[in-house]
């Protein structure tokens, strides 16, 4: 869904869904099917006080749980998480960029318009102030147009001109000025969209993390139990090996949880999956 949205809807339909979930379960039963054949065997472990694999009986394939079980899983959440974390810090900026050249260029119009409104009042004068007095002197015609038609004429006396000259100029100065400003605006825009952005990335990173952390810190004290069963039976205590073993299951609840927690849209999805379950 991040790093490729355009193939979310292709991919993901309820019947590509249901033969995902199916092959999950699928793939649980045959990693636990080889004791059953032989290759290791399920007994009552005292350690753990229930039955289970005997690992001892069978280093490869103990081996071979923790390659499948551990090693494959953290390798394929670290990299995923590492490819959404890069698409979704190359968006972040993109969309940061394409806002603050959004707004500049607003700003920019706006702060035009209004000096070449006010510079413009300041050098014509009103038609009113041509005084008769000054008709025999060459007139200049101003004419504004709106779609190539002739809306209103000014006349302006040619004597002004060096008036015209000097106001120019001053406009030319005032939007030195003017760019000036607008440059550090954009500046200070960009620095608070960036500033947004990165924690935003952060807060992404903290999730993402969170969850390969969790994952590792539940299940390699139960791959550490494992070897210790196989290599020294007599080195921990049962408690060790019953308490990795429940905080290995424990995981199974913990990514709701942090996603829950640090995702507000996962939040209100869960939120509105309990609502109408408390409402039926």
């Amino acid at each position: 869904m991040v790093c490729k949205p355009f193939y979310f809807k292709t991919v993901y339909t309820k019947r590509n869904a249901v033969i995902m979930i199916c092959s999950c379960v699928s793939v649980s039963i045959v990693l636990s099917l080889p004791p059953l054949v032989g290759w290791a065997e399920y007994s009552y472990i005292p350690a753990q006080h229930f039955c289970f694999c005997n690992w001892a009986k069978a280093p490869s394939y103990a081996f071979f749980m923790i390659g499948c079980c551990f090693g494959i899983p953290f390798t394929v959440m670290s990299i995923c998480n590492i490819l959404i974390f890069r698409t979704v810090r190359a968006s972040k900026i993109r969309v940061a960029a394409a806002k603050s050249r959004s707004v500049s260029n607003s700003q920019h119009r706006g702060s035009l318009k209004s000096t070449i409104g006010t510079q413009a009042s300041t050098i014509l004068p009103e038609p009113s102030t041509v005084s008769s007095s000054h008709t025999d002197k060459p007139l200049l015609y101003i004419a504004n147009r709106n779609h190539n038609k002739r809306t209103a004429v000014t006349l302006v006396n040619l004597s002004t001109i060096d008036d015209v000259k000097v106001h120019v100029s001053t406009v030319n100065s005032n939007t030195n000025r003017l760019s000036v400003v607008q440059s550090k605006q954009q500046q200070k825009i960009i620095r608070h969209a960036t500033d947004k952005a990165r924690s935003d990335e952060i807060r992404l990173a903290l999730a993402l993390a969170i969850v390969v952390i969790m994952f590792v810190v539940c299940w390699l004290p139960f791959c550490i139990s494992m070897l210790i069963g196989i290599f020294s039976p007599n080195g921990a205590s049962d408690k060790f090996h019953m308490w990795s073993l429940l905080i290995g299951y424990s995981n199974s609840c913990m990514n709701p949880v942090i996603y829950g927690a640090l995702n507000k849209k996962f939040g209100e999805g869960f939120r509105d999956i309990f609502c109408r379950f408390c409402k039926r």
